[in-house]
């Protein structure tokens, strides 16, 4: 029995780093439309703006590194979500099984 509990308390500090680690890669998520528009010029494509302007790739297309590029996009796409679903397991986990007001203090007026 106390075998479980320690298991329990080891695997919900796994998620609350988990979610930590998370919150550092969501304060990082500028890196995933950058990383897209340079796949997009690295096609010899231009890039629209807003469907109003377009701007000119001044790379030669090089359809290899285009393709490479847009694998660390997916990537780093794919690792967002998995840690933004972290973040959000971790404080859900704060708030339902800790029973602390860290949820709380994210919503307007919780402080």
């Amino acid at each position: 029995m106390a075998n479980a509990r320690a298991a329990r308390i080891i695997a919900l500090g796994l998620i609350a780093v988990a979610g930590g680690i998370g919150g550092y890669w969501l304060s990082r998520r500028e890196a995933v439309p950058i990383v897209g528009i340079v796949a997009q010029l690295k096609r010899g494509n231009a890039l629209p703006i807003f469907g109003v302007w377009h701007l000119a790739s001044a790379w030669p297309a090089d359809r290899a590194a285009a393709h490479s590029v847009m694998e660390v996009h997916e990537l780093l796409a794919n690792a967002f979500l998995v840690f933004a679903a972290l973040h959000a397991a971790a404080a859900l986990i704060h708030h339902y099984v800790f029973h602390d007001r860290t949820l709380a203090r994210m919503l307007p007026g919780g402080g």
